[in-house]
């Protein structure tokens, strides 16, 4: 009784953190999910089924909110290459090994963190627009790559992806944050969605439900918290914030990497 109402508060505090980026909560409930595997009976199918659920069900909302102020020109790559990623990264364990796949996005994601503080940091950093952004091919076509590492880390771990979105789109086209967290929760609707599309294909895991419950009701109200305080911080501390989460991530990833041997 003690875990799950333990999980249930982490997952409501994950939800309001990662909700205000409009990442999911899955981010980080994963691989808090991993670490309480055994306490709770869980198998790594279920862990991922648990976290598309309920990134697709607390960000819906979100999605259905802001859909009018979403750029489309600036979503739609990333939607359409988000899709089959995610279906590809379905399959990536099974193909590849879960082991080399952590370690191949734990790399990525301390480059990511990198850049990330770089550009924070910088004495007199290029100012983010704030208008509509005229997107060249190479944008789009880097857009496109962006949304295809969205899927795979999506269909791979179930966390949603959208973490590697905000910062790379910020990094390489200088869009303000907020810009791009409006469409992230359709982004991650698109992957999550198509990862349990793809879960359930293969055969859905025993599910433990009250698990499942308990996680998506607390996801649901957390993230809509963290809808509510999104435009009460600056792009400094929304960027302050997703490098957390990517750090937090990031550790998760390579300890859970190092412990398969």
């Amino acid at each position: 009784m003690m875990t799950l109402l333990f999980l249930t508060a982490a997952t409501f505090l994950a939800s309001a953190v990662t909700g205000i980026v409009g990442v999911g909560g899955a981010l980080l409930v994963v691989p808090l999910l991993t670490v309480l595997a055994d306490a709770l009976g869980l198998l790594p199918p279920e862990i991922r089924f648990i976290g598309y659920t309920m990134n697709f069900l607390s960000l819906a909302p979100i999605a259905w909110k802001n859909r009018r102020e979403v750029d489309l020109a600036l979503a739609t790559p990333i939607f359409a290459t988000a899709i089959a990623g995610a279906f590809l990264g379905a399959l990536l364990p099974q193909l590849i090994g879960e082991r080399a796949l952590l370690g191949a996005f734990t790399a990525t994601l301390v480059v990511v963190i990198a850049l990330m503080i770089r550009k924070i940091m910088a004495p007199a950093p290029a100012p983010l627009s704030d208008q509509a952004h005229s997107y060249t091919l190479r944008d789009r076509l880097y857009l496109s790559g962006i949304g295809l590492i969205v899927g795979l880390a999506s269909g791979a771990f179930g966390i949603g992806g959208g973490v590697f979105m905000i910062p790379l789109v910020v990094l390489a086209l200088g869009i303000r944050p907020l810009a791009i967290i409006l469409i992230t929760p359709l982004t991650v609707l698109f992957s999550t969605g198509t990862g349990m599309i793809t879960s359930i294909a293969q055969g859905l895991p025993q599910l433990h439900w009250h698990v499942l419950a308990l996680t998506v009701t607390a996801a649901i109200a957390g993230t809509a918290l963290g809808d509510r305080l999104r435009g009460q911080l600056s792009d400094k501390m929304l960027m302050w914030l997703i490098v957390f989460a990517i750090t937090v991530l990031a550790l998760k990833m390579g300890q859970r990497a190092l412990s398969m041997g």
